[in-house]
């Protein structure tokens, strides 16, 4: 939005102290200027809620809902950006994360827990990766046990049925060849999450100095 990606690191909510707290990435491509923003948040029956900005960067912002009803059913935080941009994101209660609670952190301490959420993502985005990777190499091992079969047969049939099974043979070996590729793929995916891993861990490190 107006040279801007805007994502939600985290939404949490704790009954307990009646308050949710965001963490908002922010990707700034504009020239215009403008860093810091407006916030407002509104519940669906009660509407405007007390909000409180912990964090306020650039790139990262920690903002607190406060004195959450406890019958609460949507919320809404509008984002203003200037007198013509706002941005709109919602949650409701089962979509947020609910917590026991939530604690007060330095700024370093909040991008510390940024950088573990991101290991966690990436350690999940590994896993189905690798899951998928063990699904296509069964289903390429089924396929050309499937090859053999039919070269196999071959020898018993007609010029015209082995015209009709080498067709399905090369349309055996050409969806081999699209599942070794997509293996290729996600090897260099699992790669790249690897590396980022390594980098959001020596990033904690220095944070931590």
């Amino acid at each position: 939005m107006h040279d801007r990606e805007i994502s939600i690191g985290r939404w949490q909510y704790s009954q307990k102290q009646q308050m949710m707290e965001l963490e908002l990435d922010i990707n700034n491509k504009s020239t215009d200027g403008i860093e810091k923003y407006e916030y407002e948040a509104l519940e669906r029956r009660k509407g405007k809620l007390d909000t409180e900005v912990v964090i306020n960067k650039p790139d990262f912002v920690i903002l607190r809902i406060k004195n959450m009803p406890v019958n609460w059913r949507e919320v809404s935080v509008h984002i203003q950006i200037d007198d013509s941009n706002m941005l709109k994101i919602y949650t409701n209660k089962s979509a947020v994360k609910m917590v026991d609670n939530i604690q007060n952190r330095s700024e370093n301490g909040y991008r510390i827990e940024r950088e573990k959420n991101m290991i966690t993502q990436y350690r999940n985005v590994i896993l189905q990766l690798r899951k998928e990777q063990t699904k296509l190499q069964e289903e390429i091992d089924q396929l050309n046990e499937n090859k053999k079969g039919l070269e196999k047969n071959k020898k018993y049939e007609t010029e015209k049925e082995k015209q009709d099974t080498d067709q399905q043979i090369s349309s055996i070996e050409s969806e081999v060849d699209s599942k070794l590729n997509k293996i290729k793929e996600n090897d260099s995916d699992v790669k790249e999450y690897t590396e980022r891993i390594q980098m959001a861990n020596k990033k904690i490190a220095d944070l931590k100095k």
